[in-house]
């Protein structure tokens, strides 16, 4: 095919093409790559026209895939589109009528002599196409070496940009990784400065708390308050005031309890020495404000002495104080509770006390003596060797027993001449509770119970017999430490003192509460601690609301004033059983007395039995039960040689041997009690 033709054809199709709107643009791209590129001035003509076939034959290629593309139209096109469509789909079909046209009017050019007139206007074409590319790549080559030197200008720059903004970006993130390294270690510095701070606080306050506890375990008061006053721990001093406080209103019932001193008639050693009430602004901090409450509670002090009625030994120093404080009780109308350690003669203080008031005080009772059953004998054995004077009836035995004591020693509740028929009546917890209806009748001048933490329940069958008792003065004498129960502690006081401890719950109230925060445990250590800090003041509290009513000494406290001890070691002979006994035991390790017949049994632990064979060999031997109310006539085989070992030995003329010649089975027939 002619080259001009196919380049004729191809613009047409063009145009056509060129009408079409956005949607068929692919299409317009179809068509326009056919197209030949330009020609070469050094090609030949038979190359030019097998370059215009080939590209004549890629277009009618392209113009089928074209109309094979187009068969299928979209309905939602608009319809200028869709009729653009259907020509584009014609030209396949009218490219040989194309063809059969152009080569009729070529050949009657031909024919007219216009081919040549043709070729010249092609040959001029072609000189100009030849011209136009030459120039055009110089200016090409120009504008290329510019757009190649522009490029290269803005690589450059963009190098040097990108340079500069790498080169930014590394020293911004250098400056303030930077600045995140000395925030931190500033905020660390801030951080380790208030720890130090917070540490250095705290080891002072713990330092200050430890030096608190030990003021307070060491009874240093003063020093406690004083560190107080330093510190201005809130917590502590609002207690300290709340104590204060119930302290005073102690104190002005204590006032009020003394209200006219009883017993004033007699004293004579010294003159009462008044102090006047507590006020207010009065505080229980310091030792003297303390001794102000003591004082106040023994306001009338009185010089006192032995009393002569006491014929069994002379008392000891602190037996005398123990005295004296018993008595300041009597002048201030007052109750306490004697807790000297075991050992210490309270029983003696106790006598002695009686025997002042009948000798000083000129009151004869009656005084009633509650004891458990166990020292019964001892308190008579005493009453009768230290105040041999004193009228004391023991009440005990069975029911008969007891009604002949209450109607012959103890007149049935009669006086005489207005004086009661006895002195002392000392009795048990059981027969107080069970014969009350008899014992009550009395009113007492004093109810001294030994063993007194027994009344540490109020809410026990001995307190409520006991309150039904009329009695001036109560004493209770202990040996054991007050129990640490708050409700235990009030019972005490509340028999002792029943007008100032009338309440439980106000005396629970005021003491109870730092208790209860160490024992609920759910804490903090800090908390911990200062609870037991508030533990410690309130025992110390408690202490200076018991001085004026409890007086309890310790055997190391005044053990210089007890008399020295001596050991004397006594050895004795066995006797013919325990020899036969210990024999057995030592060659075969094992033997049994039953029945006057030697039988073989286990020993586990040989030394103990070697020790009870020399205790007393009937621990070997089987006795019968025996009624507990007819004692049999014993038979004595082995004790004799101790009776000569004591008369021989060093004791011999320090000890009454009375006791071992006492007629038991007599003994058994005396009554049950005896006025002394």
């Amino acid at each position: 095919m002619d080259g001009t033709n196919i380049l004729r054809g191809q613009h047409a199709s063009f145009h056509l093409v060129e009408a079409y709107d956005e949607p068929l643009a692919f299409w317009r791209r179809t068509l326009s790559s056919a197209a030949p590129s330009s020609f070469a001035p050094t090609e030949s003509a038979q190359q030019l026209e097998a370059a215009a076939d080939a590209a004549d034959e890629r277009l009618v290629q392209r113009l089928w895939d074209a109309h094979a593309a187009l068969r299928y139209v979209p309905p939602h096109l608009p319809q200028h589109i869709r009729v653009a469509v259907a020509l584009e789909r014609q030209l396949p079909s009218l490219l040989e009528l194309q063809r059969r046209v152009r080569t009729e009017v070529l050949a009657v050019a031909d024919a007219r002599g216009l081919a040549a007139e043709a070729e010249a206007t092609l040959a001029l074409k072609r000189v100009r196409k030849q011209r136009q590319p030459r120039e055009q790549r110089e200016a090409d080559k120009v504008e290329r070496k510019r757009q190649i030197d522009l490029e290269a200008r803005r690589k450059r720059r963009r190098d040097e940009f990108l340079s500069r903004l790498l080169a930014h970006s590394t020293e911004f993130k250098d400056f303030h990784r930077e600045a995140r390294k000395t925030g931190a270690k500033l905020a660390k510095s801030v951080l380790a400065n208030f720890d130090s701070k917070a540490r250095k606080e705290t080891k002072e306050r713990e330092r200050a708390q430890r030096e608190r506890l030990r003021a307070l375990r060491e009874n240093n008061i003063d020093e406690y308050m004083q560190l107080i006053a330093d510190t201005k721990n809130e917590r502590i001093t609002k207690l300290l005031d709340e104590t204060d406080r119930y302290l005073r209103e102690l104190g002005a019932k204590v006032q009020e309890q003394k209200g006219e001193v009883a017993g004033a008639v007699g004293v004579a050693a010294t003159e009462p020495q008044s102090v006047p009430p507590l006020e207010p602004s009065d505080s229980f901090g310091t030792s003297a404000e303390r001794s102000s409450y003591y004082k106040l509670a023994h306001a009338v002090d009185e010089g006192i002495e032995q009393p002569r009625m006491l014929r069994g030994g002379q008392l000891k120093e602190y037996q005398l104080q123990g005295l004296r404080w018993m008595v300041s009780l009597h002048n201030n109308n007052l109750n306490g509770i004697l807790a000297d350690e075991m050992g210490l003669g309270k029983t003696i203080q106790t006598i002695a006390l009686l025997t002042f008031l009948v000798e000083r005080k000129s009151l004869f009772g009656p005084f009633m003596v509650i004891v458990p059953l166990a020292v019964l004998s001892n308190w008579q054995l005493e009453f009768r060797k230290w105040a041999p004077e004193l009228k004391v009836v023991i009440y005990k035995g069975n029911p008969e027993v007891r009604r002949e004591i209450f109607e012959v020693a103890m007149h049935e509740g009669r006086l005489t001449d207005g004086l009661p028929p006895f002195n002392v009546v000392v009795s048990t917890y059981e027969l107080v509770m069970k014969d009350k209806v008899r014992l009550k009748k009395f009113k007492y001048k004093y109810i001294i119970i030994d063993e007194g933490h027994r009344m540490k329940n109020a809410a026990s069958k001995l307190s409520a017999s006991l309150l039904q008792y009329e009695a001036q003065h109560r004493i209770l004498l202990t040996g054991t430490p007050l129990q640490n129960s708050l409700h235990e502690l009030w019972a005490l006081l509340n028999f002792l003192l029943p007008k100032i401890f009338s309440s439980a719950e106000s005396f629970e109230a005021w003491f109870s509460a730092p208790l209860a925060v160490a024992a609920g445990g759910g804490s903090t250590s800090e908390d911990l601690a200062m609870s037991e800090e508030e533990s410690l003041l309130v025992i110390n509290r408690l202490h200076q609301v018991l001085r004026p009513f409890l007086l309890r000494r310790l055997k190391s406290e005044v053990e210089a004033q007890l008399p020295g001890k001596a050991e004397y070691v006594v050895k004795c002979e066995l006797s013919a059983m325990q020899r036969l006994l210990y024999r057995q035991i030592q060659e075969q390790g094992l033997c049994s007395l039953r029945g006057g017949q030697l039988k073989v049994s286990g020993l586990n632990n040989v030394e103990m039995q070697l020790r009870k064979v020399c205790n007393h060999p009937d621990l070997f031997e089987e006795r019968p039960i025996r009624s507990p109310h007819r004692m049999q006539p014993l038979l004595l085989q082995c004790a004799g040689f101790v009776a000569r070992a004591l008369e021989q030995g060093p004791l011999g003329a320090k000890m009454n041997f009375d006791l071992l010649n006492l007629n038991l089975a007599a003994y058994c027939e005396l009554d049950s009690y005896d006025a002394v």
